[in-house]
Formats: C-alpha cells, sequence, structure tokens
C-alpha cells in the first residue's frame, strides 16, 4: 500500500481529534501548544522532551512515512507536511479554533471528523438520546497497537472515542 495527501489528512484529523477535541488552549500558558501536544503525542501543558518524536508520525522512520508515495523524506519535510495538513484541515473547517469570548488568552477547539468516502457506516443506539449514532473504527500503533472507536450521534451530537489496547496472543 502507498499512502498518499489524502491519507495523511485522514491521519493528521484523526490524531487531532483523538488529542485536542474539545479542549480549550491558553495562550498564556508557561508551555506552549507544540505540534506533539496537538497529535497526541506529548500530553497538553507538558514539556516536550527531545525524543518525543521518535517512533511517531513525526519521525521520518515510521511506518506511515514509509508507505508515503514520495521516495524518502526528511524530519523537516515530515514536519511541514503535517504543518501544511493541519493548515488545510483549518481552511476546510474540520479543524475549527475560535478565540474565547469571555478572554483574549484562551483559543476553544473542535476538531470533526473526517469526511468518509463510503456510506457503508456501522452505527449504533446513542446512549444520551436514544437516536442513530455513527461507529467510525480504526487501528492505531506506534509503541503498542490500539483498536479506537468513535461515535457520534446524528440527531443529539453526542461523542465519544473509546479505545482498547490490543493484545497479541
Amino acid at each position: 500500500m502507498v499512502y498518499n495527501d489524502e491519507d495523511l489528512r485522514k491521519e493528521v484529523a484523526h490524531r487531532l481529534r483523538r488529542a485536542i477535541h474539545n479542549e480549550t488552549f491558553d495562550m498564556l500558558d508557561p508551555i506552549p501548544v507544540q505540534i506533539e501536544h496537538m497529535l497526541g503525542i506529548t500530553p497538553l501543558g507538558s514539556v516536550v522532551p527531545q525524543s518525543a518524536r521518535d517512533d511517531t508520525i513525526l519521525d521520518p522512520h515510521h511506518w506511515f512515512w514509509q508507505a508515503y508515495h514520495d521516495d524518502s523524506v526528511n524530519s523537516t519535510e515530515v514536519e511541514n507536511l503535517i504543518t501544511d495538513t493541519i493548515s488545510w484541515l483549518e481552511e476546510e473547517n474540520i479543524l475549527q479554533i475560535e478565540e474565547d469570548e469571555t478572554t483574549d488568552h484562551y483559543y476553544n477547539v473542535c476538531v470533526d471528523m473526517y469526511p468518509q468516502e463510503t456510506t457503508d457506516r456501522e452505527q449504533t443506539t446513542c446512549i444520551e438520546c436514544g437516536g442513530v449514532a455513527d461507529v467510525s473504527h480504526s487501528i492505531e500503533g506506534d509503541a503498542q497497537y490500539m483498536s479506537v472507536y468513535e461515535i457520534v450521534c446524528t440527531e443529539c451530537s453526542a461523542s465519544g472515542i473509546y479505545n482498547t489496547v490490543l493484545v497479541r496472543r
């Protein structure tokens, strides 16, 4: 399989949603929000260690970049591609960062689900309103594999992300 720019948009959007959806950034925080925080590599508010990028999507040796359509990418190219992708997601209103109305240094973040090309969607019953909820499923892994389910109600907009660590037998 060869990954392309569309795959990169899906991957980055999914990671942003898991890491910063419904979060509030305080721009006066002594530790500024960095790309490692936005992608869920380092928790918000934590110092980013030098080794944080190792074996993650920010590492040019990560499995995603090994299958990317360009022959090879270096660290600078990886960061530029991801930064450009985040900007694209913001232009398409998938990523929305809005200034909090009560103060000038808080920003609220919303990350919508990346549009799916298939109409074959798994559905379940919303636990909040009893309506129909769409379910998307993915398997992710850097150091360990996780089965991740994202559930969004089509009627009341309740949403949740659930994950389970997969254990090899």
